[in-house]
């Protein structure tokens, strides 16, 4: 491996399709021709130029609690993978031993890392924690084919034309409806709003009240607006405190901001009301954590909701993932902003009705009766553990109202 410093000369090069310059490696001066793939050494006229080539980072994914394979966090990534390319370069690999990573900071656990040979593909590694003596099998991917959880690309998003979106501070909202209230503080309850339904057997209509949006929602001038919710809000200390709780670590809240998408709400109102149809009146309702590792998919999820389309398949099926604590979340599987040191999270609405434990390779809900005759009655959601996680099998039955940004410490 080149030093990462010249690797960056490099490659600033290469994306500016500049064939040659001059870079420095250990204080020596050199050249390089990339139209060649050479470099040679400048203070020695006579040296042979040496041969270089462009490698593509590999992406590095583990299996979480739920048997999804999560990519790691970028300076995590680069660590392992400058490891791997050097240990990989003997035909018996050594252990590579460190404690700096990111989800480690305050804790000083040391990690092993156990590479196979060069000559075994798919490359993997097993990463043991020197404390609790647990092991890990990691993977490498094709960075081409590699995708993370809920990544949009190829799917037919990443290029779509987003809407415009306003973010309007809270002090100064736009222009109110008469019959609406700007006001409106109410701390959002996530079992409320939704209209109790009539007996199964009567015929149903929509109504206006069946899609009313939250009481915590300021007047909009456009389908779809972002606003900064006031930290002196009960809807703040509402969603604040539970996620502070349950993060279990040390943080500073940058922002709160409430996500009013106004044609997703309708969808997602409607199936909460066809899913409390089928469960007397209960929809149950639930404020669940979800994260997306890159600010394309976070954006498409903003934007245009969930997509089952790209869902993985883990121990309770291929579906959305929401988890109860924002610690797991946290973990490993939000956007992190290496330049602000802060992380991103979603706290979504999400419509449970009838949930049974899930498992591997289910794509929707199984039934809830064994009998034959009664199997299209399913329930409404799975879950992996009912303290950890819960998973729907359709886009709208989740909505993502609100996104937390906080900064990234990590341990006390």
């Amino acid at each position: 491996n080149i030093d990462s410093e010249t690797c960056e000369e490099l490659e600033k090069a290469y994306v500016n399709k500049t064939a040659t310059g001059n870079v420095s490696i250990m204080n020596v001066p050199h050249t390089f021709d990339l139209s060649k793939l050479e470099l040679c050494d400048a203070s020695n006229a006579g040296s042979a130029p040496m041969t270089i080539r462009r490698l593509q980072r590999g992406i590095w994914e583990y299996p979480d609690d739920q048997d999804i394979f999560v990519a790691l966090y970028d300076e995590d990534n680069d660590l392992i993978e400058s490891a791997w390319r050097l240990q990989t370069c003997s035909a018996t690999p050594l252990p590579f031993q460190t404690k700096d990573l990111s989800w480690n900071k305050g804790y000083d656990t040391l990690y092993t890392y156990n590479f196979t040979a060069a000559t075994v593909f798919p490359p993997s590694v097993e990463q043991k924690n020197e404390d609790s003596g647990r092991i890990r099998k990691f993977r490498r991917s094709d960075p081409d084919t590699a995708q993370v959880v809920w990544d949009t690309k190829n799917f037919g998003i990443q290029n779509m034309q987003l809407p415009t979106v306003i973010s309007t501070d809270p002090a100064t909202p736009a222009a109110a409806d008469k019959d609406s209230d700007a006001t409106n503080t109410a701390a959002p309850t996530a079992d409320a709003s939704a209209p109790v339904p009539p007996p199964s057997n009567a015929v149903t209509v929509v109504t206006a009240d069946m899609l009313k949006v939250p009481d915590t929602w300021q007047p909009q001038t456009m389908p779809f607006q972002r606003f900064l919710v006031p930290k002196d809000s009960a809807e703040y200390d509402s969603i604040i405190k539970p996620f502070m709780t349950k993060l279990k670590q040390k943080t500073e809240i940058v922002s709160l901001e409430r996500l009013q998408n106004s044609m997703l709400w309708k969808f997602y109102a409607l199936t909460r009301f066809k899913v409390a149809l089928r469960n007397a009146g209960n929809p149950n309702e639930k404020y669940l954590y979800h994260g997306a590792r890159v600010r394309e998919n976070m954006d498409a999820i903003i934007n245009f909701g969930f997509d089952m389309r790209v869902a993985r398949n883990g121990l309770a099926g291929y579906g959305i993932y929401f988890a109860v604590h924002s610690s797991y979340s946290n973990s490993g599987y939000v956007l992190y902003d290496q330049n602000t040191k802060t992380k991103e999270i979603f706290v979504c609405r999400v419509t449970v009705g009838a949930c049974t434990k899930g498992k591997h390779g289910l794509v929707r809900p199984p039934p809830k009766s064994k009998k034959k005759a009664d199997q299209g009655d399913l329930y409404d959601s799975v879950h992996n553990d009912e303290d950890v996680m819960y998973i729907v099998f359709d886009n709208t039955q989740a909505y993502p109202e609100y996104v937390i940004k906080y900064t990234a410490n990590n341990g006390w």
